[in-house]
């Protein structure tokens, strides 16, 4: 199961057990710096896991043709 989508300008984050999904509108996560400040925001919730920022970095990156790798020496 993909653990996050974009949808209507927003990234959608599934939530075990809830009734709707956390969201982040695009503008907000547009840039390498901003994602890194979501991840770090995201990580302080007891619900996310290491699936659910793995599915947001690929989820983004593939949104804005973001390059993953290869890592530098």
């Amino acid at each position: 199961m993909q653990e996050t989508y974009i949808k209507d300008g927003f990234v959608y984050i599934k939530m075990p057990a809830a009734t709707s999904d956390y969201e982040i509108q695009l503008d907000r996560i547009d840039t390498h710096e901003k994602l890194v400040l979501w991840i770090n925001h995201l990580s302080t919730k007891d619900w996310v896991t290491v699936k659910t920022i793995e599915s947001l970095i690929l989820t983004v990156s593939d949104h804005y043709h973001w390059r993953l790798g290869p890592l530098p020496a």
